[in-house]
């Protein structure tokens, strides 16, 4: 379930489901606004994953459909022991997307690989060429996997 906690996408502005939307038709490459703390202040640096366990999934929902000159868009999830993830280390890359797949309605969800993780999760969000004219989206990570209606087919060798 999305919340506050665990939404790459949330950035506060009218307490409603908007706050949780990435409008990208007036944003070029960039980190998504949230950072996600996995293991908070008191804990150690580092955190394993999808070790012994079911692995928690990514999931990025389309509530928008893309449009524009853009040639495709990619999103890549980082880990860092610092909050500020741009300097962390690529856990998983989806490659670049077609705009025309990215419709309304339309899920990309990727199991986490197992692994040692650090304490910050980020997501980035490239487009291939130009910027979008629209398109929103919202990221979340999630331990349980999203109902199949609207799955896009992810190659799981990224």
């Amino acid at each position: 379930m999305m919340d506050v906690d665990n939404c790459f996408t949330y950035a506060y502005s009218a307490g409603t489901f908007a706050d949780f939307e990435f409008d990208t038709d007036t944003q070029a490459n960039q980190e998504l606004p949230n950072v996600l703390d996995l293991i908070g202040a008191a804990s150690p640096s580092t955190i394993r994953i999808g070790e012994g366990k079911k692995a928690p999934y990514l999931i990025i929902k389309v509530t928008e459909a893309f449009a524009g000159a853009v040639s495709g868009v990619s999103f890549i999830l980082y880990t860092h022991t610092a909050a500020d993830v741009s300097g962390g280390k690529a856990i998983y890359d989806t490659g670049i997307l077609n705009v025309s797949q990215l419709t309304l309605g339309q899920i990309i969800q990727i199991a986490l690989p197992a692994g040692k993780y650090s304490r910050y999760l980020g997501l980035d969000m490239l487009l291939g060429s130009e910027q979008t004219s629209a398109g929103k989206v919202v990221a979340w990570i999630d331990e349980n996997a999203e109902p199949d209606v609207a799955l896009l087919d992810m190659d799981d060798t990224n």
